[in-house]
């Protein structure tokens, strides 16, 4: 792990962030609406999801491509959209708890997981790598 975290810099952190960001919109956008009858989340709130995901996304990559990513601020704002992110998932899991299938909660349990996982390391980053 600790060679892992070695190759991640305040820069690439953004292209780890936005690929991921990619993943999570075409999956709530393209497959997981085919496979609603077995997921249960209705295909609207997936779509809004995917849409979200979409601008992180976009945004993630951008910072990796045209800031200097000297300054701090843009990774806080991006550890808080994946926190913000977290929370929103988490609240649609409960509201729609009764109606989601097993295949649905593995996806957003996994999928909430999986982020608060490259919040740690975005702060590990952010802790280590802009004090270089």
């Amino acid at each position: 792990m600790t060679n892992l975290l070695s190759r991640i810099n305040r820069k690439n952190i953004f292209l780890i962030d936005g690929l991921g960001a990619f993943l999570s919109a075409f999956s709530l956008g393209v497959s997981l609406p085919l496979l609603r009858d077995w997921v249960g989340m209705p295909a609207t709130t997936l779509y809004f999801l995917a849409i979200i995901a979409l601008f992180f996304s976009i945004y993630s990559l951008s910072r990796f491509y045209f800031s200097d990513c000297k300054n701090n601020i843009w990774l806080k704002i991006i550890i808080f959209f994946n926190l913000s992110y977290c929370g929103l998932t988490t609240y649609l899991v409960c509201v729609y708890f009764n109606v989601l299938k097993p295949l649905g909660l593995a996806y957003f349990f996994g999928e909430i997981a999986i982020i608060l996982v490259l919040v740690a390391i975005e702060f590990w980053t952010l802790k280590n790598r802009f004090t270089e």
